[in-house]
Formats: C-alpha cells, structure tokens, sequence
C-alpha cells in the first residue's frame, strides 16, 4: 500500500493501531524523502488528530526538509485541506519555519 495513504488514512489516530501506523508509516517515509510527497504530506496535518503530540512528528519531519521545496505543499495545506485550523498553521508557518530558515536583523 501507498505509504502517504497510509498516513492519510490513519491520522485521525483514535486507536492504539492508527497511532502505530501512523508512527511506523512517516518513519519510512522519513529514512528515504521525496520532494514530490511534499503536498500530500502537509495535506495530512489534521487538528481533529486524537494525538496532536503524533501529529507533531510529521511537523518536525518537514521542518527538516528544504523550504523552497515545501513553498507549493504548504500552499495546498492552506488552500485545499478542508480540516486546517490556525493552530498548524501558526506552528508551522509563523514559529517553525521562520526559526529554521530565516534570520530576523
């Protein structure tokens, strides 16, 4: 099966097997990333996970990766994810990013 639907149909994490799913699917992807994953990824941050703390591993997974890359997925986040909340969003785009790929004179 698809490792990034795997992770979208697990994200929501409302059992003990989701969440290990959801943990041993994104630490796969994670050992061998792809640039064109990037939109389905942030697609999969969800605020109505059982697990925000999970959720965050795909966070921190992603703020490792190249900003310029991620500029099209996070726009897809924005605009196409019918679940985004602010909450990923300030995390991700105003406190995460900024620190990591930008210096502030």
């Amino acid at each position: 099966m698809n490792l990034i639907k795997i992770l979208q149909e697990n994200r929501l994490m409302k059992t003990p097997q989701e969440i290990k799913l959801f943990e041993e699917t994104l630490e796969k992807i994670a050992k061998y990333p792809k640039d064109d994953n990037l939109k389905e990824l942030h697609l999969i941050l969800d605020d109505n996970c059982e697990h925000p703390e999970i959720m965050f591993s795909l966070v921190h997974f992603l703020e490792d990766l190249d900003l310029q890359k991620q500029i099209p997925g996070l726009f897809w986040f924005l605009c196409g994810n019918g679940v985004y909340t602010d909450s990923f969003f300030s995390k991700i785009v105003l406190k995460v990013f900024p620190s990591k790929h930008f210096t502030i004179l």
